[in-house]
Formats: structure tokens, C-alpha cells, sequence
């Protein structure tokens, strides 16, 4: 019982075990695909948004291009020309506004007086109208410009600002592309930034440069594209050769925010501009990773193990019951079984007593019955003594030969057949004709006739002789008893195809009912008919024969109908048929 309970406590825990492990594996696996599904969604929208930027820069050329074409012909562009062209990007559907436009000429040192004399005023700073720029080699000058102040303020050279000069000297010697500088502030407005391409003003060589705010992309990214819990950080890597470069925030912090799950970086570079862009991907990222379904799965997974486990657990402990109750029945059964053994030694024990007991005063009577009925020490004078003594010397006979029957039969079962067999080589032939010898007086007596069919080429079979003859005798006894007089009893040998020895006894007499054969052979059963009450019998010869039967291997049945007589059949196992003829 303890180890029943120690098994059903370790299956429950290895259930749980399993269950629970099987189910947190499940729900961990379900959480790294969430987390990697929710981070390549991450990657997707930053890629989107970092499309804006690129669209972005690709329209401000887009624009720049567009304006410079009124810079196409021969002739110098007035400034209202300029103006109303510029007043028209206003209205443009594709691209962002420029703050302001304008074209600044490119005015070598050796031109500079001149040109100063030209314009009436000297070259000034930009975004500085009272300051005289500096003597330097070459200058680019404002000459028409959207603004009436700023940076691009008419007469300021675009070389004495730093974010400026390198996009006017870099877009004079790359003609045809529109260079993009870096960003830098002007008032209340921080993040700006220029561009400009190469056109030429009639005979005069220069720069169309625009600036436009940056800011208004961000705030348009950040209203319209960027999903909640992502940020943006931008920064600006100088235009120097370094070992590393020099980078600088220009709009939020260069350092990850702390709480940021993943930073995905994308470098941007456009002429003069090298911008780094950096998306930071924040814990509540489009509500956190999708972790419901692992949720779901760990709750109904622990709960199913739980309940497997208790079921489990419930149909051990009823199989321990029923085990626990079968083998107290088998305890009882088994004892049932030693105490009926133990009845039936007693009984077997009692009837080999007993038997013991009565063949001695029986073998007195049937020898003194004899010698009284044989008149061996006088005659008596009354015949009826003679015939008395006759019918005792028969009867004691009869009883002997019962008591014999039930010695053998209670030795058989006492042993559980475990009964020496004695096997030899024997002729068939000879154990049925002595057989039927013993058992001629009372056929004759009954007029009865024994017919003997036996093929000369029978082989031998190994056996118990003794045993094989007491079958035999048993057998043609019962055939004449229960024939009429005059009846006739059949006797064959012979080997069937299987090469078995078959013994068949077949009778004329009254018959058994089909379903009284099971009963005639057991022990003491017998058919009680009218027509057999005269017969003599107490119902052991087939149970026995059938039980000497079975000591050999073989098997007794019994072919029988009411009226039409009874055939005894005796076969014996394969291994039983020797190898040749029987000698005489």
C-alpha cells in the first residue's frame, strides 16, 4: 500500500513536472516570437519613417530644380520675375516651402570693387547688414532674394556663414546637383537647413540656394507616421576627416533614453548633410509585444495539467484500491483453493483407507466364498447354499473390482495427475485381444459377440500397457452392459491422418442423449433410465478411463444417440505412433 501511494505522489509530480514544463516552454517560445514579431515590426516603421526623411530630401532638390529653370535663358532674371516664381512654390503640391530663395553670384577677389561699384554698397556679412564681409578669394553674393533680411538678405556673402559656404562652394564646382548643407539655427527657429545648385544668370555665374525648416518634417513625422512609444533622435556628424567622427544632437539627446528596449540607427548623407538618425523603440511600442496568446496558453496549460494530474492521480488510487481488492480476493481464493486441496487429500486419503480397509476382509469372503461354493471340505446338503455362496464369491468380486476403480481414481486426483506412466513399446493387438478375453464370460453369458477389425500393418504405440488395458476393459465392460442380449460390440485400431492411434469401441445398446455425455463423465455420474436399472455401475469407469487418458496425452469421447448405440473413441498423440509394425 505504500509503495501504491509513493508511486501515485511520484506520477502525480512527474505529470506536473512535464505538464507545467511542457506548458511554460510553450508560453516562453510564444513570448520570443511576440517579442522578435514586435521588433521586426519596429524595424518596418522606422524603415516607413526613414523613407519620409529620404522623400524629404529628394523633394527639396525636386523644388530647388524647379525654380532654377527660369534661370535657362540667355537673359539676366529681373527680380520680379524671381519674386513671382518664388511666390508660386507657395502653391506647389509636392514638396516642403522654402523660408526663403535666393541667388547669390559668384564674385572673385579681382571683380570685388567692381562689382561693389556696380551695386552701390559694399559686399556685407550675412545676416549681418552693417558688417563688411572679408577680402577673401572668392565670395557669393545675394543679388535676388525672396527676404528682405536674414541670412539671405541682398548683398550678404553666403561664404561668411558656416552652414552656408559649404553648400554655395560646393554646388558651384558639382554642376547639375542639388547639395544640401548642414543644419543651423536663425531665430526662434532651430533647426534649419540649405541648399543649393548651379545655374547661371545670363552671362553671370552662381548658386540658387533655399532654406527650409526641418523642424516642420519632424512634427509631421512625429503627428502622422511615427506609431506610439517610438522616438526620434537626431544627430549631425561633421564634414572633417577624422579617426571618429564628431557627432552633435541637433534635436533630442544623443544618449539612449534608459527605458529604450532597441535603438535602430540609419545614417543619412546628402552633399554637405550627414544626418544620423535614431529611432528609439520604447517598452509600450504599439501596446508591448503580444503576449496574450503565451498568457492564455500558461493559464489553460497549468490549469489542463492540474486537472490531468488530479485525474491521474484520482484512477491510480481507485487502481490501487481494485489492486488492494484483488488481491484480497485472490487471498481468499487461494485459500479457498488450499483448503478444497486439503478436502480433497482428506477425501482421496479416506477413500485409499478405506479401500485399504475393505479389500482385506473382501479377499477373505471371495476366498471363502469359493471354497464354500466349490464344496472343497464336504458337501452341503442344500443346493441353495451352493448358489448362495456363488453369489457372494460374484458380488465381493464386483465390489473389489468398484473399490479398485475408486483407489485408482482418488490416487489420480490426490496426485493432481501426476501419475508414473510406465511407457513401452506395445503391440495394440495383443492389449485388445487380452482384453477382450477378460470380459468374454459375461459376453458370452448375454449372448453378446465382439468383432475385432485391426490392420496387419498397425505400428506400435509407446504407452503404459497396464493402464492402456484397464481403458480397454473399462470400456468393452460398459459396452456390455449396456447392449441388449445378443447385441453386438465393434472393436477397431487403427491410425487416422495424422498419424494418430485411434482405438474405437462402438456398441448397439440403447444410446446417451447428447446432453447427457458431460455427465457420464464425471466421476459417479450416471444416466438413469428405465432400461439401465438394472445395470450395474457406480459411474467411475469413464471418468477414470478418461483420466488415464489424459496421463498419455490423449483424449476419450464419447459419439452417442438414444436408440442408436454409443462409440467410445481413444486417440492418442502423434508422438505416441512408433516406427514400424508391431512383432509378434
Amino acid at each position: 500500500m505504500i509503495n501504491n501511494n509513493v508511486r501515485t505522489v511520484i506520477t502525480a509530480l512527474l505529470c506536473l513536472a512535464v505538464g507545467i514544463g511542457t506548458t511554460v516552454y510553450l508560453a516562453r517560445h510564444l513570448n520570443q516570437e511576440a517579442e522578435a514579431n514586435w521588433r521586426r515590426q519596429a524595424n518596418h516603421d522606422a524603415l516607413l519613417a526613414t523613407d519620409s526623411f529620404e522623400r524629404w530630401m529628394s523633394e527639396v532638390g525636386l523644388v530647388l530644380r524647379a525654380v532654377s529653370t527660369i534661370f535657362s535663358s540667355r537673359n539676366p532674371v529681373d527680380a520680379k520675375a524671381f519674386q513671382d516664381v518664388v511666390e508660386e512654390t507657395e502653391y506647389w503640391t509636392f514638396g516642403p516651402a522654402f523660408d526663403a530663395i535666393a541667388l547669390a553670384a559668384r564674385v572673385p577677389r579681382s571683380n570685388r570693387f567692381d562689382y561693389e561699384a556696380s551695386v552701390g554698397t559694399v559686399i556685407k556679412v550675412a545676416g549681418a547688414p552693417n558688417k563688411r564681409a572679408p577680402d577673401t578669394y572668392e565670395s557669393f553674393v545675394v543679388g535676388l532674394s525672396s527676404s528682405e533680411g536674414g541670412w539671405l538678405a541682398k548683398n550678404g556673402d553666403l561664404t561668411t556663414h558656416e552652414a552656408l559656404q559649404p553648400v554655395v562652394a560646393t554646388a558651384f564646382r558639382v554642376p547639375n546637383t542639388v547639395i544640401m548643407g548642414p543644419t543651423f539655427k536663425e531665430g526662434d527657429k532651430p533647426l534649419l537647413v540649405a541648399a543649393g545648385i548651379k545655374v547661371n544668370d545670363g552671362d553671370t555665374e552662381g548658386v540658387l540656394v533655399g532654406i527650409t525648416d526641418v523642424m516642420a518634417l519632424i512634427e509631421d513625422l512625429e503627428t502622422n507616421v511615427l506609431q506610439p512609444g517610438m522616438r526620434l533622435r537626431l544627430a549631425e556628424r561633421d564634414t572633417e576627416a577624422r579617426a571618429k567622427a564628431l557627432v552633435t544632437s541637433i534635436y533630442g539627446p544623443l544618449e539612449r533614453p534608459p527605458d529604450a528596449v532597441e535603438t535602430i540607427t540609419v545614417r543619412l548623407t546628402e552633399g554637405q548633410a550627414r544626418w544620423e538618425i535614431y529611432w528609439d523603440i520604447l517598452p509600450d511600442y504599439r501596446g508591448g509585444p503580444e503576449t496574450r496568446p503565451a498568457r492564455v496558453i500558461l493559464v489553460a496549460g497549468v490549469t489542463i495539467t492540474i486537472l490531468v494530474t488530479m485525474l491521474i492521480t484520482f484512477l491510480l488510487s481507485q487502481n490501487a484500491v481494485i489492486q488492494r481488492r484483488i488481491q484480497a480476493r485472490t487471498e481468499e481464493i487461494r485459500l479457498a483453493k488450499d483448503e478444497a486441496e486439503a478436502a480433497n487429500r482428506s477425501k482421496s486419503e479416506f477413500l485409499a483407507n478405506m479401500s485399504h480397509e475393505l479389500r482385506t476382509p473382501l479377499n477373505a469372503i471371495i476366498g471363502f466364498a469359493q471354497m464354500m461354493a466349490d464344496e472343497i471340505y464336504g458337501t452341503m446338503n442344500n443346493p441353495k447354499y451352493v448358489e448362495y455362496a456363488k453369489d457372494i464369491h460374484v458380488s465381493a468380486r464386483h465390489l473389489l473390482a468398484v473399490i479398485g476403480d475408486i483407489l485408482d481414481l482418488s490416487k489420480i486426483e490426490a496426485l493432481h495427475g501426476a501419475v508414473d506412466v510406465d511407457d513401452v513399446e506395445i503391440d495394440i493387438t495383443d492389449v485388445l485381444q487380452d482384453s477382450i478375453i477378460i470380459v468374454e464370460t459375461r459376453v458370452k453369458k448375454k449372448g453378446q459377440e465382439i468383432e475385432l477389425a485391426i490392420p496387419s500393418d498397425l505400428p506400435v504405440l509407446y504407452a503404459d500397457a497396464c493402464l492402456v488395458r484397464q481403458v480397454v476393459i473399462n470400456m468393452l465392460s460398459n459396452a456390455n452392459k449396456y447392449s441388449p442380449d445378443g447385441g453386438r460390440v465393434l472393436v477397431r485400431a487403427g491410425v487416422d491422418e495424422f498419424e494418430r492411434i485411434v482405438i474405437s469401441i462402438e456398441d448397439n445398446g440403447k444410446g446417451i442423449a447428447p446432453e447427457d455425455i458431460p455427465r457420464v463423465l464425471e466421476p459417479f455420474g450416471q444416466v438413469r433410465h428405465s432400461s439401465h436399472l438394472s445395470h450395474e455401475g457406480t459411474g467411475i469407469g469413464l471418468s477414470l478411463s478418461k483420466r488415464l487418458m489424459e496421463l498419455h496425452g490423449g483424449t476419450l469421447s464419447i459419439d452417442s444417440e438414444v436408440g442408436r448405440g454409443t462409440t467410445v473413441t481413444l486417440v492418442f498423440p502423434r508422438e505416441r505412433t512408433g516406427v514400424g509394425k508391431a512383432t509378434a
